[in-house]
């Protein structure tokens, strides 16, 4: 379901960025977001999986360290 609405920027606000999802709905009808947010899935669908914890999960904690 997360693939349909990244346009409009639900990936922020699942991200907790609010901030962000907010300019990507204020840009709605520019089209702009829906490529940015294309652009970032699939940023998303190729990231290594503890890249992506590191770099968006705020308590994430390397148990190889």
């Amino acid at each position: 379901m997360e693939y349909y609405l990244g346009g409009i920027g639900a990936h922020k606000f699942y991200l907790g960025r609010w901030g962000m999802g907010l300019i990507y709905l204020l840009f709605l009808l520019t089209y702009i977001p829906a490529i940015i947010g294309f652009i970032e899935g699939i940023i998303y669908l190729f990231s290594n999986e503890e890249n992506f914890a590191r770099k968006h999960d705020k308590g994430y904690r390397s148990y190889l360290a």
